[in-house]
């Protein structure tokens, strides 16, 4: 479900975008015209919340319907997309489509490439970061992780049966923690 509404959530907002490109080209208005202005806050007024309302329907198994303000954004960008349609009719019946196609599919492969170049760039990172953790058991520890849980095993075995302290890999790290505590420096 959550990657369909992600798909989703990005062709409205593509939409829109694309609405914002149409009226500055179909109705050949300048950047900085007020109306263009304005209306871009409008759009951004409505769908900051609307925005929130669609993620909290996504995310929320206690939601069960979509807010009023994303009902609201979602027919404004369609409502525009329709003015575009109806006034820039002369100008789609010019486009060639075998080069919308082109793009789309280059797009496409792009995209696919980019994912997959991510996900191995996560598994190299992950493998890396595998490396660096050691073994607690016979290998000394890399991170302060592994340093915390290796004071706490000697901290466990100062006390311990010399039985227990033999069979235990960090038995070597508590005899040598002795031995400096009681002043013999000396390796037996």
């Amino acid at each position: 479900m959550r990657p369909v509404a992600v798909i989703i959530l990005v062709i409205m907002w593509q939409l829109s975008e694309l609405n914002t490109f149409f009226f500055k080209h179909i109705l050949d208005m300048d950047t900085s015209h007020p109306l263009c202005i304005a209306r871009l806050l409008l759009i951004a007024l409505i769908s900051a919340p609307g925005i929130r309302q669609y993620y909290c329907y996504v995310t929320d198994t206690q939601c069960k319907r979509v807010g009023t303000q994303c009902w609201v954004y979602i027919a404004v960008t369609l409502t525009e997309a329709i003015i575009c349609l109806k006034f820039g009719a002369k100008l789609f019946k010019q486009t060639q489509l075998i080069n919308v196609g082109i793009l789309l599919i280059v797009m496409m492969v792009s995209s696919i490439i980019c994912v997959y170049m991510c996900a191995i760039w996560a598994k190299y990172k992950a493998d890396l970061q595998a490396k660096a953790k050691h073994d607690i058991n016979g290998s000394v520890a890399s991170d302060d992780d592994n340093r915390s849980q290796l004071g706490d095993r000697v901290k466990n075995l100062k006390n311990a049966p010399k039985d227990v302290i033999a069979d235990n890999p960090a038995a070597g790290v508590v005899k040598a923690y002795n031995m400096r505590r009681r002043g013999n420096t000396s390796k037996k």
